[in-house]
């Protein structure tokens, strides 16, 4: 029985690989077209003059934002040191 299922086997791998060419794909692949040159396109006020990202100003606000996480940080170690549990006597 063994060798029936072994024979059906062959056969039929044999009719699914029958249409597969034995050479290899070649090594290059077609080359797409490269595409044609595109200028950017212009902003109606002309705003593409502007800076490039470049934040002047506002130190304010950084001052303010380390200012609250320094404060933050100690009024947490205060209720630590506050909170702590006294030791037992032994």
């Amino acid at each position: 029985m063994k060798s029936l299922f072994l024979a059906l086997a062959l056969a039929f791998a044999g009719i699914a690989l029958a249409d597969v060419p034995n050479t290899p794909p070649p090594n290059e692949l077609p080359k797409a077209a490269e595409p044609l040159p595109v200028e950017a396109p212009k902003h109606p006020e002309g705003i593409e003059k502007a800076g490039a990202g470049v934040i002047s100003g506002g130190w304010e606000y950084v001052y303010a934002a380390y200012g609250l996480a320094v404060l933050g940080i100690a009024g947490y170690g205060l209720s630590l040191f506050v909170r702590k549990p006294k030791e037992r006597p032994s």
